[in-house]
């Protein structure tokens, strides 16, 4: 009797299982359908900032009194910003938010540095250029994965 009903919890357990990753990859399903033109938007948007120099270079433009790289980049920072606030945390898309959520980190130890007169960009050890490396690696992670989501709907045999 023990086995029959171990049998029978086992059977409906792994029933609620199936039942609840079918629910999810419907959910995912759906936001993908639902946010990927904004995602392909994000990665279109954020892709200067994932090459090696380029907000460095924008700062070093600026604070030569040319603000025109600088500008694009933050018009595009802040359009990608607005995107992926859309998009929103805790789904399939999420690591859209998260590239922008590092890519505005970035941005804001970029311009610390060039702003406080240290000249940290050159200084290994500086505190913000850590900072700023470690914000940059976890952008390319998260930037990647964005692009990989925006790409390939939710696999059914991931589920």
């Amino acid at each position: 009797m023990k086995k029959i009903i171990t049998l029978l919890t086992l059977t409906i357990l792994s029933l609620s299982v199936q039942a609840f990753d079918q629910e999810k990859f419907k959910t995912d399903t759906g936001y993908y359908n639902l946010y990927r033109g904004k995602a392909k938007a994000i990665v279109i948007l954020l892709t200067p900032f994932n090459t090696s120099n380029s907000v460095k270079e924008a700062f070093d433009l600026y604070s030569q009194g040319d603000p025109t790289k600088w500008r694009n980049l933050v018009g595009r920072l802040n359009e990608a910003r607005q995107k992926g606030q859309e998009i929103g945390a805790f789904n399939y898309m999420s690591s859209c938010l998260n590239a922008t959520i590092q890519a505005d980190l970035m941005w804001n130890y970029a311009a610390t540095m060039t702003t406080n007169g240290l000249d940290e960009w050159n200084d290994p050890n500086a505190f913000n250029l850590k900072m700023y490396n470690q914000a940059k690696r976890n952008f390319e992670l998260e930037f990647s994965d964005c692009k990989s989501v925006s790409r390939t709907p939710p696999n059914k045999e991931d589920y």
